[in-house]
């Protein structure tokens, strides 16, 4: 008989790629890695790629990875809380249960923020002999009676979710994976006895309990320091959701973040809560940390579709600009207006037009200590960061009306490469026009998308691409203007775009009008434009863009995950 090594090498990695998915089917890959040394060097890597951890296995998980943490690319800690009964599921968790949830997710992450810190060369700043850039992060809590006391699962679990597939997946991927998934188990997402009881309660209390961080008893006040992660990952995967300074705070033990997707979901029509509203503001004073930060902030299921169309204050916006400036790629969805973000670009004339700056934004601030002697610098420094001090620096500089143009400060993003913004476009030529402007202050732009994802069967966006093919050659730069209502962009809006086009390019703009799609082709999803998007994967998580896709296609869900009324459709 043939030994194993007298194959040639492409049969043998044939072999090896057969045995992969077969052992990977039947969850038996360690007994594959046993069978000798090239099994093991071949099945390994592709193994520990990508880890779900609970906090019952943190505390091994180090153990485990000794001499293989190169291996890790991904790692969902996915932390499982206790279970509760129907009788229990609308009404709101305990004040004990509450502080025991949040402290059993505390635990486990900083147990493997320990880990991870432990993980880094202190020589060289490198994970392994491959990887250098530290592995991505993706977090999660649930409990598992969560899937079972309402109408449709949209939560995927860890059986459903495809894991072990890539983000990059394929929706043709993630449909298949979903579906032969979720046929084998026909109970996951059965309406219990009390949503059944109570038509208005299927959105159950307990599935959008808030986890924060709890320290109390544990030992430690803080998290430990890791020096880089790829990327911190909240998905919309789970309901139950992490105040946005629970982010900033699990942001702030990384001195490095390559990218931050947060994407809180809520039931409530109008999140923003003043405790949201600070949290909001803490993650951004930590956004430096990141090259890319995506904001996706989205409701449940058609609550998307309530009006008024719900986002923080302008001083959100002009926050996240004044933090934005080293950033490569931003994403901002519902958590904010377009045109509050561009308002200092705004022009004479605009509704919205402001000739003066905000005194208490800190790049103002910084702009006129700049124009000030060092011993003036230090006499006003010394007056501390309250009212007094704002209003000695108005007054050296001459002013003291509060009054402060716009030329003294203008916001400017060297390296950012992608921007992807929603908007109501009550005002969207004055928009437009000041996002040209703004994108005269972006030498390295390439493609700004502006949309409305206000409902179903809206396609309404607006796009300025600017693709570069390497060396000499480049595709004219471009604007692309799609609405439900067949209105030309008005001329100064052109105008404004083949300066941007003519300063970055040396060409001018073209204006490009697709073709709009029909009501066959409108999208069925509230967040169904997204999809006409350049930057969709940028927006919003690839596999969370799967599953909206999946949530509303009644083609390719199986019966048994569609609603009770659905249901009875086809089981009359």
């Amino acid at each position: 008989m043939a030994s194993w090594y007298s194959y040639p090498p492409e049969i043998r990695s044939m072999i090896l790629d057969q045995v992969f998915q077969t052992g990977a089917a039947c969850r038996n890959l360690g007994a594959c890695a046993a069978v000798c040394r090239e099994w093991q060097t071949y099945i390994e890597p592709k193994n520990f790629r990508r880890l779900v951890l609970n906090h019952s296995c943190v505390a091994d998980f180090g153990r485990i990875l000794h001499n293989r943490t190169w291996m890790v690319q991904h790692i969902w800690l996915r932390i499982e809380l206790p279970r509760y009964r129907c009788t229990t599921c609308c009404l709101p968790e305990t004040r004990k249960q509450k502080q025991t949830n949040n402290q059993i997710f505390t635990k486990a992450l900083f147990q493997l923020l320990e880990i991870l810190g432990s993980w880094e060369d202190d020589s060289t700043g490198r994970y392994g002999p491959v990887d250098n850039t530290g592995p991505v992060l993706e977090l999660s809590v649930h409990s598992p009676s969560d899937m079972k006391h309402r109408n449709d699962v949209f939560a995927l679990d860890k059986d459903v979710y495809p894991h072990k597939l890539d983000e990059s997946c394929t929706s043709e991927e993630f449909d298949d994976y979903v579906e032969r998934k979720l046929r084998k188990d026909f109970d996951r997402g059965q309406v219990c006895t009390a949503a059944v009881g109570n038509r208005t309660n299927i959105e159950h209390l307990r599935m959008f309990a808030e986890i924060q961080l709890d320290f109390e008893g544990l030992g430690y006040l803080e998290f430990p320091t890791v020096n880089y992660t790829k990327a911190l990952i909240v998905r919309r995967q789970y309901y139950r959701s992490f105040n946005p300074g629970t982010v900033a705070e699990i942001a702030r033990s990384f001195r490095r973040i390559g990218s931050l997707a947060f994407e809180p979901i809520t039931r409530d029509p109008n999140p923003f809560s003043e405790a949201i509203k600070q949290g909001y503001k803490m993650l951004i004073l930590e956004a430096y940390r990141c090259r890319s930060l995506s904001i996706f902030q989205g409701h449940y299921g058609r609550q998307v579709l309530r009006k008024p169309w719900r986002k923080l204050s302008s001083k959100f916006s002009l926050s996240l600009v004044d933090k934005s400036e080293y950033f490569e790629n931003l994403s901002v969805a519902f958590a904010g207006d377009a045109i509050a973000f561009f308002q200092d670009f705004l022009q004479p004339g605009s509704r919205k037009y402001r000739p003066h700056l905000d005194p208490s934004r800190l790049p103002v601030q910084n702009a006129l200590l700049g124009r000030l002697s060092t011993d003036e610098v230090h006499r006003i420094l010394g007056l501390g960061q309250g009212q007094e001090f704002q209003q000695e620096l108005l007054k050296v500089t001459g002013f003291e009306n509060g009054r402060i143009p716009r030329s003294v400060y203008q916001p400017r993003w060297r390296w950012l490469k992608t921007l992807a913004l929603t908007s109501r476009f009550d005002n969207r030529f004055d928009l437009f026009e000041a996002a040209a402007f703004a994108a005269l202050q972006m030498p390295q732009l390439q493609v700004m998308e502006i949309w409305d994802g206000q409902g179903l069967d809206l396609v309404e966006f607006f796009r300025y691409s600017r693709h570069e093919n390497g060396g000499d050659e480049r595709d004219p730069p471009a604007i692309t203007w799609l609405a439900d209502l067949v209105v030309a962009l008005e001329p100064r809006v052109t105008a404004a775009w083949d300066r941007v086009a003519r300063m970055h390019t040396n060409q001018s703009i073209r204006v490009l009008v697709p073709e709009f799609p029909g009501s066959d082709e409108k999208p069925r999803s509230p967040y169904g434009v997204i999809g006409y998007l350049e930057l969709r994967e940028k927006i919003v998580h690839q596999l969370s863009l799967r599953e909206f896709e999946w949530y509303y296609d009644d083609w390719t869900r199986p019966v048994e995950r569609r609603g009770v009324e659905e249901v009875r459709e086809f089981n009359p």
